[in-house]
């Protein structure tokens, strides 16, 4: 039971449609997520941490942006700790996670640990978040498109300062991305969407 834990703490499949509570004028932003412990073998230190914290100093730097969170250690990440002390914080619960994610004008996709999806990319495509977000690593059923349904970024804190100040000064762009999200997900993504790929529909 304990490696399922996670899983069983994810929101209700209901609770990820919300209506949306942000504004034209909303600046905040709100990005938590896990700082990886890093090894020879798993060099998260210069891959998916350093990602994260491009994307937290960037959005600290901008004077028109009210940002909260940060990365959460696992207890066992001593060295990453100092390398990315400015970027830490402590962790919160998950409905906590869901209400602020729901209120932030953008969010921060990355590929996680080994590269792969994480959880959050399905989770801001369900959401119609604006997604900014560095490359892709793996396929998807369909590309997401840039300016369309995600805005892709490259690895660097400019130009992830760009692409969010950019988003915070044009809400068209912003509801422009979160309706192509939402309907990415509606026809990629949902559970209907997912078992009619599988060539089950008939069965719905």
């Amino acid at each position: 039971m304990g490696k399922y834990k996670r899983m069983l703490q994810r929101p209700l499949y209901q609770d990820y449609f919300i209506k949306n509570p942000s504004n034209n004028n909303n600046n905040y932003i709100f990005f938590l997520s896990t700082l990886w412990f890093s090894d020879e073998w798993n060099r998260n230190d210069e891959g998916v941490n350093a990602r994260k914290a491009n994307f937290i100093r960037a959005c600290k730097e901008l004077d028109n942006v009210q940002f909260e969170g940060g990365l959460v250690s696992q207890g066992k990440e001593r060295s990453s700790e100092k390398l990315f002390c400015d970027c830490l914080c402590v962790g919160m619960p998950m409905k906590e996670w869901m209400e602020k994610t729901h209120r932030s004008v953008l969010v921060f996709n990355t590929p996680a640990f080994w590269d792969c999806h994480g959880w959050k990319l399905g989770e801001y495509l369900a959401m119609g978040k604006s997604i900014v977000s560095t490359k892709l690593s793996n396929d998807l059923p369909a590309p997401l498109e840039h300016g369309k349904n995600i805005h892709f970024v490259e690895n660097s804190k400019e130009s992830m300062k760009e692409a969010v100040d950019y988003i915070v000064r044009h809400p068209e762009y912003r509801k422009k991305l979160e309706e192509g999200a939402r309907d990415y997900w509606e026809q990629y993504g949902s559970p209907i969407a997912s078992l009619k790929m599988l060539g089950i529909e008939n069965r719905l």
